[in-house]
C-alpha cells in the first residue's frame, strides 16, 4: 500500500515534470520566434543620408513644470491611473503643488553598424594568391604577407596614382569554395566586393607545379565566380580582368598558355610577378583601360572551360 502509494507520488512529479518541461520548451520557441533578427536595414549611401533606429520615449513632467494647483483641481488617483494604464505617478504634498507624472520608455533595438570597404577595384582570390604582395606593389600600401591562408583578415586598400586621376585599390581577404555558407568568414569578406566598380581575379599559376595539392587556375576562376554569384546573383557581371600570378615559377608559363586557351571570350589576362614587380606597369595601364577607359569586359562562368 505504501509502494503503491509512492509510485503514484512518483508518477505524478514525473507527469509534472514532463508538463513543466514542454511548457518551458514552448515558452523558449515562442521567445525564439518573437526575437528576430533582420538582415540590411538600411543602407546609407549617400551624404546627409539618414534612418531612424529608435524613438525616444515621453518625457515626465514634474511638480516645477506643472507648477502649482490648488487641492480641488487635482485628479483624483483613480482616475488618473485609468487613463494613463497606471503610467503617471500622482502624489500630494503639503504645500499644494500638482502632482508630477512619470514619462514613457522608448523604443529599444540593438543595430550592428557595418563598414563596406569602397573602392574602384577589387582583387579577388583564394588564399595565398598574393593579392596582398601585388597591393604593395602596385601602390604604396604595405599589407602584411604572410605564408600562410588568411593573412588578411580585413581589407587593405591602397592608391593607385596616375597623372590626371588615381584609382583605389581594395585587397579583398582570401574567398574559399563555399565561402556564401560563410566557411572561412566567407560572409564578411564577400561583402566588401558590393563597393567595388571593377573586379580582378588574382589567380596562383603556381599552385598545382612540382606535385603541389593545389587548384588549377581555371578551376580557381570557376569557383570565385560561383562564390560570388551564390552571395549575390550579379555580383561577377561587372568589368573584370584577369591576373596571372607568380609568373616566374617553373613551369609558370605552359600554365599560362592552357589558361588562355580555357577562358574564352575578351577578358584581358595579364602575367605578373608580383614579389620582382614584374608585369605591373602593363598591369596599371589595363587597370586604368578598365575603370576610365570606357572599356568593360565581363568574365561569365560559361567563358571558363574546366573540363576538357
Amino acid at each position: 500500500m505504501v509502494n503503491q502509494f509512492i509510485q503514484d507520488n512518483r508518477s505524478d512529479a514525473l507527469s509534472h515534470l514532463d508538463y513543466s518541461s514542454e511548457s518551458q520548451m514552448k515558452v523558449e520557441v515562442e521567445e525564439e520566434e518573437e526575437e528576430q533578427i533582420l538582415y540590411n536595414v538600411m543602407e546609407l549611401k549617400e551624404k546627409g543620408q539618414r534612418v531612424f533606429i529608435a524613438r525616444g520615449g515621453e518625457g515626465g513632467l514634474g511638480n516645477v513644470s506643472l507648477g502649482k494647483l490648488p487641492n480641488d483641481l487635482k485628479p483624483s488617483k483613480h482616475k488618473a491611473a485609468m487613463n494613463r494604464d497606471d503610467a503617471l505617478d500622482f502624489g500630494e504634498s503639503d504645500c499644494g503643488e500638482a502632482p508630477s507624472s512619470t514619462g514613457f520608455p522608448g523604443s529599444e533595438s540593438v543595430l550592428i553598424l557595418e563598414l563596406k570597404s569602397i573602392a574602384d577595384v577589387g582583387l579577388v582570390g583564394m588564399p595565398n594568391a598574393g593579392k596582398s604582395t601585388l597591393l604593395g606593389a602596385i601602390s604604396r600600401a604595405k599589407p602584411t604577407v604572410g605564408h600562410y591562408a588568411f593573412t588578411t583578415l580585413r581589407p587593405n586598400l591602397g592608391n593607385l596614382n596616375f597623372d590626371d586621376f588615381s584609382i583605389t585599390v581594395a585587397d579583398i581577404p582570401g574567398l574559399i569554395k563555399g565561402a556564401h555558407e560563410n566557411r572561412g568568414l566567407g560572409h564578411a569578406f564577400l561583402r566588401h566586393i558590393e563597393r567595388t566598380k571593377v573586379l580582378a581575379f588574382v589567380v596562383d599559376l603556381a599552385s598545382s607545379l612540382d606535385g603541389r595539392k593545389g587548384i588549377p587556375p581555371w578551376e580557381q576562376l570557376r569557383d570565385l565566380i560561383l562564390e560570388l554569384e551564390h552571395h549575390q546573383e550579379g555580383l561577377s557581371s561587372r568589368p573584370a580582368l584577369i591576373i596571372a600570378n607568380k609568373i616566374d615559377e617553373d613551369g609558370a608559363e605552359a600554365v599560362l598558355e592552357e589558361l588562355k586557351r580555357r577562358v574564352k571570350g575578351v577578358v584581358q589576362i595579364y602575367p605578373v610577378c608580383a614579389v620582382l614587380e614584374e608585369g605591373v606597369a602593363e598591369l596599371k595601364d589595363g587597370l586604368r583601360a578598365l575603370v576610365h577607359g570606357g572599356e568593360s569586359y565581363v568574365l561569365n562562368i560559361e567563358d571558363v572551360v574546366v573540363d576538357c
